[in-house]
């Protein structure tokens, strides 16, 4: 594994850990998958929205779109995985296969999703909603 490689896998494994962490592990696969349904858009989509990214790190970093990891006051921006943690360890399971693009989508091709504690952000068309899983509803947009 390169270096590059190696921080793609941590900074998507991290996003993972923040944004789905008490969940199940199939929903931090799905999770997973919007991240990875967004790379393989971008890779071959040239009108895919800017905003996204062009690569895994881009793609978390993205200003609010994974905001565990890019709001400033997001409550889970300042939380940090312990090495033992066993959810994190399957993060970083689940963001080898991102890395490696062998990760099987559980969403039907979703590029967002949000959590059902929040009210529903605009963009949460029910004619693009593909499934809920644990307290995360995901959408088809692109």
């Amino acid at each position: 594994m390169t270096p590059a490689e190696a921080y793609e896998l941590t900074m998507v494994a991290l996003a993972l850990w923040r944004e789905a962490r008490g969940e199940p592990y199939e929903v931090r696969k799905a999770v997973a998958s919007v991240i990875l349904n967004r790379r393989r858009i971008s890779a071959k989509t040239p009108s895919k929205p800017d905003w996204w990214g062009e690569d895994l790190v881009g793609i978390v970093t993205a200003p609010f779109q994974f905001t565990s990891i890019s709001v400033r006051n997001d409550p889970q921006l300042n939380k940090w995985p312990k090495v033992t943690d066993r959810q994190w360890q399957e993060c970083q399971e689940i963001a080898v296969a991102v890395v490696t693009d062998t990760l099987a989508d559980t969403t039907q091709g979703s590029t967002h999703y949000f959590d059902i504690s929040i009210p529903a952000p605009a963009w949460a068309d029910a004619g693009k909603f593909t499934v809920q899983l644990g307290r995360l509803r995901f959408y088809k947009l692109a």
